[in-house]
């Protein structure tokens, strides 16, 4: 199904835990929630004929209320509420049922470009105002728990699965790893030459992966855990791959911790074993910028989305393509994949998400 709704391009999905609803947000700050269930049911092809706003929204992020862009958005753990954060430094939490606002949590001096919630709940957001807040538990947040002077501009944050600890990526080539509840400055990783623009945790924790404007990505042993001895497990794009592949734009760990997923600026997607380093695939099928890459849950298929219309889905086993997504026409800027691993939810440049079925290419029909 196609939804259309937006007025301008989207720049970040979420699927719920339970897999029934999503929510997109645009660059001019509009979010929509989505039922999923009418699209996998075939009641409506997702477009819609009710006034303002087509069927399947089940609400609208209020624009009066919020009235500067809010271009992050997640989901609470138990499904019941939405953050949105943006340019306002304001980071907005909305009751699912019914899409009224709960708490308006203010504190940032400047643009929040990180929005994270734990397994636990707990929120954790990162501004341009160089610091990060660790709000409380949702939805019993007022103001926030604890605020960490970071070191730079933040580009990315990443909260553990443990909900210990959270990671950060600066405009001053560092990620940096805290501790949640503290906020003690734990591990202070410097081995990028450029801005860090992509981070995740390992599933187990004990790994943290960076992606940078470098051209490169690279996977920290964070199990010494001390500031300054980091252990750099391997690099991505050593000196023989780094003249034939551009800017890391997208980062994607599998659910095992096995395999490291990393898009690039130039169409080509990697592959790496996450132990030894080694490149798994070189991927060659998009023709334009790989903006976003994720990974099914059950770790066996690579969702891609790229400036060249398309979504592709491959098969991280062997690397070979399973499919196409045509639909979009414009840049497919991100991709989400609903817990249970059978639909994938593409948002692009031009206001569209569109709902994909992936047992569709699970044979690569």
């Amino acid at each position: 199904g196609v939804f259309e709704g937006h007025d301008d391009g989207l720049v970040s999905i979420a699927i719920f835990p339970d897999g029934t609803k999503a929510v997109t947000c645009d660059e001019a700050g509009l979010a929509l929630v989505w039922n999923l269930t009418l699209i996998a049911s075939g009641e409506v092809s997702g477009s819609g004929s009710g006034p303002g706003f087509p069927d399947p929204v089940l609400f609208v992020v209020d624009d009066e209320i919020s009235p500067a862009p809010a271009i992050l958005v997640a989901v609470s753990p138990d499904g019941s509420a939405v953050a949105t954060a943006g340019d306002d430094g304001t980071t907005r939490l909305w009751h699912l049922q019914t899409g009224k606002l709960l708490q308006a949590l203010t504190g940032h001096e400047d643009d929040i470009r990180g929005l994270s919630i734990a397994r636990d709940g707990t929120i954790v957001t990162t501004s341009e105002d160089a610091t990060a807040k660790v709000w409380g538990v949702v939805p019993f947040l007022t103001a926030p728990t604890r605020t960490t002077r970071l070191l730079d501009d933040i580009h990315c944050v990443a909260v553990s699965p443990d909900s210990k600890m959270f990671a950060t990526g600066d405009e001053d080539y560092f990620a940096n790893v805290w501790d949640l509840r503290t906020g003690k400055l734990l591990m202070s990783i410097q081995g990028h030459d450029d801005w860090v623009n992509g981070i995740a945790f390992s599933p187990d924790g004990t790994r943290l992966v960076t992606a940078s404007d470098d051209y490169t990505a690279k996977v920290w042993d964070l199990t010494a855990r001390a500031p300054s001895k980091y252990v750099l497990a391997h690099q991505f794009h050593e000196s023989s791959y780094a003249d034939f592949y551009e800017d890391v734009y997208s980062v994607a760990t599998s659910p095992d911790g096995g395999r490291v997923a990393t898009g690039h600026e130039d169409g080509y997607i990697l592959v790496w074993d996450s132990m030894s380093g080694a490149l798994v695939h070189m991927i060659s099928g998009h023709d334009d910028d790989v903006n976003a890459v994720a990974i099914t849950p059950d770790g066996t298929k690579l969702v891609t989305a790229s400036d060249d219309e398309t979504a592709k889905v491959w098969s991280m086993e062997t690397g070979e393509l399973l499919g196409t997504f045509w639909g979009h026409d414009d840049d497919v800027l991100c991709v989400a994949i609903s817990p249970d691993g059978t639909t994938a939810v593409t948002g692009d440049e031009d206001d569209i998400a569109i709902v994909w079925n992936l047992t569709e290419v699970a044979t690569g029909a």
